[in-house]
């Protein structure tokens, strides 16, 4: 399970040629999925938390068959909100939540950290892997996603950072609700293209590139 919030800033449907206001969303990515049944082909099947004022979006997400989560955010048009370092809390905190007829419904609470359970270069590279697997809409429909981790976007104070605390998640998203503790992650800015209404089969991988993708995850 993966957990992902984000703040989309200046996107647009260029086929369409229409602009969208800044948006958040909150996903919750099941990664790894053998849609195909072919052994190395991964999509992701994934769960969309929304806003109410955002029409396009919704309508996005039921174009898929899927029925959007209708939320509230903590913070407003964020990806997260900081608390800065104190003398008795040194590290800087992360924490978003998203709300539904007023009650949390995913409540994330991260901190920076030096503390790594995994190599960080094998860390990053997951999270790449993971991010950009395609995308389960429906029976016959996905899409892609292709996050772009190399751009300026990326670079310096915006680069990726590791962060691990908490993610609460309450029922009915998980069939009973849990927290999560000692989770691990990354924050980080970044650019993106997509991709909608492809049919699955046009997304298959290669045994050789399922192979280059288990060999860099363990160089």
């Amino acid at each position: 399970l993966i957990v992902r919030t984000s703040l989309v800033h200046d996107a647009q449907i260029a086929a369409a040629g229409v602009d969208l206001p800044d948006f958040q969303l909150a996903k919750l990515m099941f990664p790894f999925i053998d849609r195909l049944r072919d052994g190395f082909s991964s999509f992701v099947w994934m769960k969309k938390i929304s806003t109410n004022e955002n029409g396009i979006i919704q309508a996005g997400i039921r174009d898929y068959d899927q029925t959007p989560i209708n939320a509230t955010f903590q913070p407003i048009l964020e990806a997260y909100e900081r608390s800065p370092a104190t003398t008795t809390s040194p590290r800087v905190g992360i924490s978003f939540v998203a709300s539904v007829d007023n009650k949390p419904w995913l409540n994330v609470q991260l901190k920076d950290s030096n503390k790594h359970y995994l190599p960080w270069l094998y860390l990053l590279e997951f999270f790449k892997n993971v991010t950009n697997q395609p995308i389960i809409g429906n029976a016959t429909t996905c899409y892609q996603q292709v996050n772009l981790f190399n751009t300026t976007l990326s670079a310096d104070v915006h680069a990726p950072a590791y962060v691990c605390g908490s993610v609460g998640i309450e029922a009915p998203l998980p069939p009973t609700s849990h927290v999560y503790r000692d989770v691990f992650g990354i924050h980080v800015d970044l650019a993106f293209l997509e991709n909608n209404f492809l049919n699955c089969t046009q997304l298959k991988r290669s045994p050789e590139y399922a192979q280059l993708m288990r060999s860099r995850s363990l160089s």
